[in-house]
């Protein structure tokens, strides 16, 4: 029904690039060719039957001709039931244009009787998936050169396609541009390491493919953060992006070797000052982007208390001191973007969702004896995977919609309502001074530093309080 149907409001223009779509005949690929060329697009149709793409170009022209900007229309032939024919087709495109920006796979088959394509492949996984498989590995140079490029396949409920494209390009179109360098931050140096072969393998036939580096980052240390900045601003010119990602959850009462409660010390005063010395590196490389991964837990909390942070005269529980964590996260972003603004630095909360990590392994210590068995072997196939769980913080990095943003609460990809207290000012600004005394920034500013100085990255790493 049209009523609980979403609605692109985007007004993001199109001029420049060059959009392939299959299947643009008829139906939703005519309606993506109408919608791109209104936005100034060059729309390639590429389609089987070549008067009914006459046709459906000539009434797009027709409905734009008087549209200011307007883009242009080109129609070539693309049987996806025959293999001869996408390889033809991909040698005219990459004849006749030097970049291609948007490829949408849209062309399909649907409850077509048994029948076989020319290359003897079943008709709906010869067409549907197979044809298009080949249509984008042949473009694929192309498209990588274009970047920034998006391509888009049309599917159902089974995402097939998507899933193993998805996974394929992952590292070429998750960032700005093709081949990004990710540095990984962690404390675990042998998970990282698994990591990172991981990644590697998935993306070793990928032409263009970044780099992933590896570096130590303990954030129940303020030693170990500074380090880790220390070695940073040694290797890297630029840092375009900070996904603040690393976080303890529902931990036993227990804390960092700074004297920080747990929850607070690494999901909060951890990330503050990792963000703070990065800063004027980062600022320097705008645009750029900071992503603090928060939770919806942040509005279980009733506020964050800066005269008990470290629940020494409170009743511990680690479920209110984890939601109070990633309230002060929110409250940090929402802060760290009013004193960014206009230097082209954005900021952004997001949740990620419940996803199928680590995050109860502490279960049972701070609940009861068999929570971590039943989050891992009941409740973990009900939500989401790390794979899901990522895309909202890929959709804050990397969209041109949430680029033009800052400060904002995302959850699936879109805006989302936190913790009313996430707008209290007076809160923000008064959590971010405590965070500030308590790491040892102090009256430093790292909005107006050309660089980190030397004496906040030498600052004593002896506990900022005693316990």
């Amino acid at each position: 029904m049209w009523l609980l149907s979403g609605r692109c409001n985007s007004k993001a223009r199109l001029d420049g690039k060059v959009a392939v779509i299959t299947g643009a005949s008829c139906g939703i690929g005519k309606a993506t060719a109408l919608d791109f060329v209104r936005r100034g697009a060059r729309v390639i149709m590429a389609c089987r039957n070549l008067k009914k793409a006459e046709q459906a170009a000539a009434d797009i022209r027709r409905d734009t001709k008087d549209k200011e900007g307007a883009g242009q229309l080109v129609v070539v032939k693309l049987d996806l039931a025959s293999l001869a024919s996408v390889r033809q087709c991909a040698q005219h495109l990459l004849r006749s244009e030097r970049h291609i920006h948007i490829l949408v796979n849209n062309a399909g088959e649907i409850y077509c009787q048994q029948s076989t394509t020319e290359d003897g492949f079943e008709m709906h996984i010869g067409v549907n998936h197979l044809g298009h498989f080949l249509f984008t590995c042949l473009l694929l140079p192309r498209i990588i050169r274009s970047a920034p490029a998006r391509i888009v396949t049309v599917s159902s409920a089974n995402n097939y396609i998507g899933k193993v494209l998805g996974r394929w390009l992952y590292f070429c179109f998750t960032l700005p541009t093709a081949g990004a360098r990710v540095i990984i931050a962690c404390r675990d140096q042998k998970k990282a390491e698994q990591a990172a072969d991981d990644i590697r393998r998935d993306t070793r036939e990928v032409e263009g493919a970044g780099h992933i580096v590896l570096t130590s980052l303990d954030l129940s240390s303020l030693a170990s953060v500074r380090q880790c900045v220390q070695h940073l601003l040694r290797t890297e010119r630029n840092i375009n992006i900070l996904v603040n990602n690393a976080g303890v959850c529902y931990y036993p009462k227990a804390y960092t070797k700074n004297g920080f409660e747990m929850h607070i010390g690494v999901n909060h005063l951890g990330h503050f000052l990792f963000t703070c010395l990065l800063l004027p590196r980062i600022i320097r490389s705008a645009p750029a982007r900071i992503i603090t991964v928060s939770s919806y837990k942040n509005c279980l909390a009733d506020g964050v208390c800066l005269n008990d942070l470290h629940w020494e005269r409170r009743k511990y529980s680690a479920f209110d001191a984890y939601s109070e964590s990633k309230l002060a996260n929110v409250l940090f972003s929402v802060e760290l973007a009013r004193r960014l603004k206009g230097r082209g630095v954005t900021t952004y909360a997001v949740h990620p969702g419940l996803v199928a990590t680590e995050a109860a392994r502490y279960a049972n210590d701070s609940f009861f004896s068999g929570a971590q068995w039943l989050f891992d072997n009941v409740v973990a196939y009900f939500i989401k995977t790390p794979e899901q769980g990522a895309q909202t913080t890929i959709h804050c990095a990397v969209s041109d919609e949430a680029g033009e943003e800052t400060g904002l609460y995302y959850r699936d990809c879109k805006k989302g309502r936190p913790n009313p207290l996430a707008f209290n000012e007076k809160l923000a600004a008064d959590l971010w001074d405590r965070s500030a005394r308590l790491v040892g920034v102090g009256s430093w500013d790292p909005f107006t530093a050309w660089d980190t100085s030397s004496g906040i990255m030498d600052e004593d790493s002896k506990p900022s309080r005693q316990v």
